[in-house]
């Protein structure tokens, strides 16, 4: 049973990936036609002077950013409504609900820092590349009213729609068999949506701590609440950029300061039970959990997409040095990605020590969690 709830989460996940990527594409051509149509007699006298080639690239790079981060908006927003309704169809009606409860202010907040703790680490990680000036994936239109629309939907719509599938209807199907294993295929599926490998350990990090959240108290509204915190500080610079205001000093302060605090609450407090989370009973879990064909999918997939991604960014980041300037400054691209390997190796050989019937000796302390089951 076990297995075919994992297959299916699986699957549900390819289809929502797949039907979000449809919708978008299918606003993106729209957007494109739309404004080919509205601006042909400019395009054309463009032609006419300079050339069909000249012509168009120059038109296409004034709104190249501005169409593909609108597309992509739009279709996140509309793509992943469906996709969710898709996702419902494909996964079976939960067999136990989570236990509800309400956290006090104090757990509240030592949950909200180690959101910030986990998500600020892996910031870190995948983006050495931009402190050392490689390109990196740019989210801010020349176009404001587009940035804005952007930056509201990253606060208030994508942690709506992204926890109702990566926290509800996932961990509500896959908790009775251990809460360890669930978080960790939350996370890791969370992750590998995101398509690159920049923002795979962010995700995957603040997916440990909001499946946490979930599993802990049932109330699908405290993980909504820590991802809109989280987008609010991801999307802070542009907001600001908005106003013409800089804060990219107290920025990078601000957020150090909270990952570091996080970071300590989470050590400091991974023994406690709001921080444990519950191991697999089940024998074999992990080999369960993954070895299945819709988890097979969704990881090979996801790893696919992200590796296509990081492909195409190593190359253009080669290609931005002139042949007398190239270094191998653009190879730190590669270390976002073997953050991705590392992590989801980790995660397929996380559980199989814990969960072998043959096995006597206790478990070796797990970096999620404090205690084993009890």
């Amino acid at each position: 049973m076990m297995r075919k709830t994992y297959s299916r989460v699986g699957f549900s996940v390819v289809a929502l990936y797949g039907v979000m990527s449809v919708v978008t594409a299918v606003i993106l051509l729209v957007i494109m036609f739309g404004v080919l149509f509205t601006n042909f007699s400019e395009l054309l006298l463009m032609i006419r002077n300079m050339g069909p080639q000249d012509a168009f690239n120059l038109f296409f790079n004034e709104k190249y950013t501005d169409l593909v981060l609108l597309g992509s908006t739009l279709g996140s927003a509309v793509g992943m409504g469906a996709g969710l309704l898709v996702m419902r169809a494909i996964l079976k009606k939960p067999e136990a609900q989570i236990e509800q409860r309400d956290l006090t202010a104090t757990e509240l907040l030592l949950l909200i820092l180690s959101a910030f703790g986990l998500w600020g680490l892996g910031a870190l990680i995948g983006n050495i590349p931009e402190f050392f000036g490689v390109l990196s994936l740019d989210l801010t239109a020349k176009d404001p009213y587009i940035t804005l629309f952007f930056c509201i939907y990253a606060v208030l719509g994508a942690p709506v729609l992204e926890e109702l599938a990566f926290r509800k209807l996932i961990l509500d199907r896959v908790h009775p068999y251990g809460e360890l294993i669930g978080a960790l295929t939350s996370a890791l599926l969370f992750g590998l949506f995101h398509g690159n490998a920049a923002q795979f350990p962010l995700a995957f990090g603040f997916g440990i701590v909001s499946s946490l959240v979930y599993l802990k108290t049932g109330k699908i509204s405290y993980s909504i609440l820590l991802h809109m915190l989280i987008n609010l500080m991801g999307t802070s610079p542009e907001l600001f950029g908005l106003l013409h205001i800089d804060i990219t000093i107290p920025w990078y302060v601000i957020a150090g300061a909270l990952m570091t605090a996080g970071l300590i609450v989470w050590f400091l407090k991974r023994k406690e039970e709001l921080f444990v989370f519950h191991r697999s009973a089940v024998p074999d879990a992990n080999r369960q959990a993954f070895k299945n064909p819709g988890m097979l999918v969704a990881v090979i997939g996801g790893l696919a997409t992200v590796g296509v991604t990081e492909i195409s960014l190593l190359f253009s980041a080669f290609m931005s040095y002139l042949p007398e300037q190239i270094s191998s400054r653009p190879l730190v691209r590669l270390i976002p990605i073997t953050a991705v390997v590392i992590i989801v190796v980790m995660v397929l050989t996380r559980s199989r020590k814990r969960t072998d019937p043959e096995r006597t000796e206790l478990p070796e302390p797990d970096p999620f969690s404090g205690s084993p089951d009890v």
